[in-house]
């Protein structure tokens, strides 16, 4: 669900002597309190089965993500693209996590509304050939309602790194909403 202005519960005025019916709890005191704790989109996915991505010298989408929750189908697993439904600060979190490769810098980066977002998360050479490389990003963001967010990568290597696709240590992407 949205939240607009029309379905934010309004204030009751009470009058002196007024008898609180069960009408008068249930939408000016339930609902008043529950609200906060209502519509806070969460959404996590990650690698965990089927195709990984290809990382190559080109910032890359992170696709073919399997949602383990999505609690407002605002993410697309084909193109790795989520969609905020409400207005407010999310916290949004990702990695990338390639195959081993001693030759390669890795980069990820969160891109909104198709703008890069500073900053980027750099890991330098650090992988042998028995070592994953992995390379995460967390920032508070603002987002409106509609905005898109996604999670790119890139290397250095000169070709293209496949994603590490595994139930233990696999790419991610996820966003929790914060405070309106």
């Amino acid at each position: 669900m949205v939240v607009t202005p029309s379905n934010i519960p309004a204030p009751h005025t009470w009058a002196v002597g007024e008898i609180p019916t069960a009408a008068n709890w249930n939408s000016y005191i339930r609902d008043a309190f529950n609200f906060p704790l209502k519509f806070r989109p969460i959404m996590r996915a990650a690698q965990t089965s089927g195709a990984g991505t290809s990382i190559g010298g080109a910032w890359t989408d992170l696709t073919n993500l399997v949602v383990e929750v999505d609690s407002n189908a605002g993410l697309n697993t084909g193109t790795g693209v989520y969609t905020s439904p409400n207005a407010g600060w999310y916290i949004v979190t990702g990695s990338v996590v390639v195959v081993p490769n001693s030759n390669a810098d890795i980069a990820v980066r969160l891109w909104q509304n198709n703008s890069f977002m500073p900053p980027c998360a750099f890991a330098t050479r650090h992988m042998s050939t028995a070592d994953r490389g992995q390379v995460n990003v967390t920032k508070l963001v603002y987002l409106a309602a509609n905005d898109t967010i996604r999670i790119q990568g890139v290397n250095s290597s000169g070709g293209n790194l496949a994603t590490v696709v595994d139930t233990l240590e696999s790419s991610f992407f996820e966003t929790f909403f914060f405070s309106q």
